[in-house]
């Protein structure tokens, strides 16, 4: 059964654009950048890396590339990469799945925050008649009444400038506590292994196996 979700209003929201969205956070990062090592990368995606052998480590942030919709609003995922060249250890993954438990409960927390402020679906903005909304994008705007399993791909969501300034706050307090966990976690897995998107590979192994089996 479909939640009852009372929009605050109807209408569409202001656009956020994510050029706007990234100056907000470079501006939230730039102390803990600093203070961390890292540097604007040179290559590949926009992002920060720091390099002190045999670690190197990298993250960048990616936009939805449907862009800000004035119903649904917007949404990003930090994804990071850390190597240990002397172990030949990796890891790639999003943030969700390497934050621990009270950070993705304040991550539902701000998701909720952006989805309460939403219109609700605006098919006119479409060219589509109310009754062509389909189940799933109904979805996006409902409450999160759980919190989602540590294996799942959960995007953050905005749609006001308050709660870019929130993500920018949270990101800016949880990246120091990623890199350091994850450094670490480079120096226990099996030599040789690999991280990659929730999934592990260890030397020896073809197949990718889901972390949690």
């Amino acid at each position: 059964m479909a939640v009852d979700h009372t929009f605050v209003s109807r209408r569409p929201l202001e656009v956020i654009r994510s050029t706007e969205v990234r100056s907000v956070f470079k501006h939230a990062l730039k102390a803990e950048l600093k203070k961390l090592g890292f540097k604007t990368a040179r290559d590949g995606p926009t992002g920060w890396a720091r390099e002190v052998l045999p670690i190197r480590d990298f993250f960048w942030i990616q936009f939805n590339p449907y862009g800000f919709l004035r119903d649904a609003g917007g949404e990003f995922i930090v994804e990071f990469e850390f190597h240990n060249s002397a172990r030949r250890t990796s890891i790639r993954d999003r943030m969700w799945r390497l934050l621990d438990d009270a950070s993705r409960r304040e991550v539902v927390r701000l998701n909720n925050q952006a989805i309460n402020a939403l219109p609700g679906p605006l098919p006119e903005l479409y060219g589509e008649e109310p009754d062509r909304i389909d189940e799933i994008w109904q979805q996006r705007f409902e409450p999160i009444s759980e919190i989602p399993p540590t294996h799942s791909d959960v995007w953050f969501r905005y749609a006001t400038r308050i709660d870019v300034d929130d993500w920018a706050e949270f990101l800016a307090s949880r990246l120091g506590p990623i890199i350091i966990a994850n450094e670490q976690r480079l120096n226990t897995m099996p030599e040789g292994a690999a991280v990659f998107l929730g999934t592990i590979r260890k030397p020896g192994e073809e197949q990718w196996t889901d972390l949690d089996t």
